[in-house]
């Protein structure tokens, strides 16, 4: 074994622990006292289980040696009691009980089976929720620095927290119980076979395991990188699908695709052969300890006719056994095997923890004058250079701002600061002359409509896209109309066959780049804010087209501060002030006569 294996498996080991400690801390107090109940069930469980596999005895003692009753007093005061005498009404007794009590332990399971899954389902519910809410609620800066095939693949992992520890260690816990109260049992009936049988077993299995388990440490680290990767591949291809036609990339990002998905199934593979694959040859040995059993137990018991009612017990005792203990070596594989994946997933957890909803006072802010920029700057990290540098600039409401600029001199952190996805390392930024700090950003950004460059539209209808945010149940389908007037679009919606219920189609596959810059336009009118922000919306627009936008936009409620980015100075005809940056520094502020 090499180091670096070694070093993989060592961890391994060690994150299981830490595992089951970081999830029990996840776990909701209502989820807490719901698996407590689940345990006290599989422990009833298996009392009521070992219960009924002792009631064997009794009903094949009935059958093939009655007369051995009178040995037993409780038995011998149960049929004076009941005036039985009969052997034939002595076994339809024993069979009764026998049948009832396997019912009775057969519901106990299902009922502990359904309740168990649905739990375990439940827990798995809850954390993915609780990471996808930190994801969208962490900060803009933490999107920006992480890929979002990351967050994806997280909350696909997600579900290895139910499959790859919870759903286990409850297998584990309902069959630990039945097999320690079936060993006791075996042992009262005969010690020297069930010290022996029992030995045996535990010894193979703990022999498979040393011999698998470096197997698993390194399958449980390939699942956990492959299964992101082909997240990531895929995004990358169907994200870029234009140039890979026009390029005919095709058999590259295939190729990509295809090497990451075989390893990552090739380890799911594995790992399934390493937990279930013992189990054949686990109950074929089974059945030769059972016939060696036999065997001693005809030869020391007084014959085959006495030994009857032990050898049906001790066959039904491994009819359970076997199968409980492949369960456990089984559970205990798969929590192996699952490891680095829920360790991940724990990860995100507990990162989206800083990040959840909290009913926190939001601080009321008007904008009735201007926004001050105040000695801003800015860097995205302590090793790099400011975007930005003592940024100083003052905005009246009400006018029509032009941002004007080459690429990467520090127009889109200046709106991203301008919206509060982004905080100053210093200076500040003023409101009415009141500082936006976290207690009013969420106010702040309520009176800001955002017109990006790149427009996300939802696969839904024309209505969904321009209330955009807003419940079904809760648009006001008039302001939704009169969002599309005001934008110009509203007589191209009427002209469709669904008008208000047509679809865009994917990311607004059905729509002309024009189309959804008016509903962009829209979704921004919808939300009646104060502020609009065209951010090199019109890059991809043909002229006329950018032309006839630009002139809809200034065409807007006059008390509405507009503010428009490009890096073409023709786009900017009309504004009241233009903002020019060079090198994270604003170099002109020219206002029009």
């Amino acid at each position: 074994m090499d180091s670096n294996e070694k070093n993989l498996e060592n961890t391994i080991s060690i994150g299981i622990k830490a595992n089951l400690v970081r999830l029990w801390d996840q776990i909701t107090a209502k989820r807490r006292i719901q698996l407590l109940f689940i345990f006290a069930l599989t422990l009833l469980t298996s009392a009521v289980e070992v219960i009924s596999l002792g009631s064997v005895a009794p009903f094949l003692i009935a059958l093939s040696s009655p007369q051995e009753f009178q040995s037993y007093p409780i038995i011998t005061w149960v049929t004076a009691y009941l005036k039985i005498d009969d052997p034939i009404q002595l076994a339809l007794l024993f069979a009764v009980l026998f049948g009832i009590a396997s019912l009775v332990a057969g519901s106990m399971r299902l009922i502990l089976q359904w309740y168990s899954v649905n739990i375990c389902h439940s827990i798995g519910a809850d954390f993915s929720i609780k990471i996808y809410e930190g994801a969208l609620y962490q900060p803009y800066l933490k999107h920006i620095h992480r890929n979002s095939s990351e967050i994806i693949s997280g909350l696909t992992k997600s579900n290895s927290l139910v499959t790859g520890i919870l759903q286990p260690i409850l297998s584990l816990l309902s069959a630990l119980p039945v097999l320690i109260l079936i060993i006791l049992a075996l042992i009262y009936a005969n010690a020297l076979i069930a010290f022996i049988t029992i030995f045996l077993l535990i010894f193979i299995y703990a022999i498979i395991i040393k011999l698998v388990y470096r197997k698993l440490a390194i399958d449980s680290n390939v699942v956990a990188r492959e299964q992101q990767a082909t997240l990531k591949f895929v995004q990358e291809g169907l994200g870029g699908i234009r140039d890979v036609i026009i390029d005919s990339s095709q058999k590259l990002h295939l190729s990509h695709y295809a090497t990451s998905t075989i390893r990552y199934q090739k380890s799911l593979a594995s790992i399934f052969i390493v937990c279930n694959i013992p189990r054949y040859g686990i109950e074929m040995f089974g059945m030769v300890l059972i016939s060696i059993s036999t065997f001693i137990i005809a030869l020391t018991d007084g014959g085959i006719k006495n030994a009857i009612p032990m050898l049906g017990f001790m066959a039904l005792s491994a009819q359970r056994f076997l199968p409980l203990l492949q369960q456990s070596y089984s559970a205990i594989m798969t929590i192996k095997g699952s490891s680095v994946s829920v360790g991940e997933s724990l990860n995100l957890l507990e990162e989206s923890e800083k990040y959840t909803v909290r009913n926190e006072y939001i601080a009321p802010i008007s904008f009735n004058n201007s926004i001050l920029f105040d000695g801003i700057n800015f860097r995205y990290n302590q090793n790099s250079k400011n975007i930005l540098n003592q940024l100083s600039v003052e905005i009246q409401k009400g006018k029509k701002i032009g941002i004007i600029g080459e690429s990467g001199v520090g127009k889109s952190t200046f709106l991203d600061l301008f919206m509060g996805l982004i905080s100053p390392d210093s200076g500040g930024i003023y409101v009415d002359g009141i500082l936006i700090t976290d207690k009013n950003r969420k106010a702040w950004q309520k009176r800001i409509a955002h017109v990006p460059q790149n427009i996300f539209l939802l696969d839904g209808t024309i209505i969904e896209n321009i209330a955009f945010g807003v419940p079904n149940q809760n648009i006001d389908m008039g302001r939704v109309i009169d969002a599309a007037k005001r934008a110009n679009i509203a007589e191209l919606i009427e002209s469709w066959p669904c008008k208000y219920q047509s679809t865009v189609g994917e990311r607004g596959s059905k729509l002309s780049g024009g189309q959804k810059q008016r509903i962009a336009i829209s979704r921004a009118l919808y939300k009646k804010a104060d502020i609009l922000i065209f951010d090199e919306a019109t890059s991809a627009l043909d002229a006329d087209t950018e032309r006839d936008l630009m002139q809809s936009i200034f065409s807007l409620d006059d008390d509405m501060t507009k503010i428009i980015v490009s890096h073409r100075p023709a786009s900017l005809k009309g504004v009241d002030v233009l903002l020019s940056f060079q090198n994270g520094k604003l170099i002109n502020a020219i206002e029009s006569s």
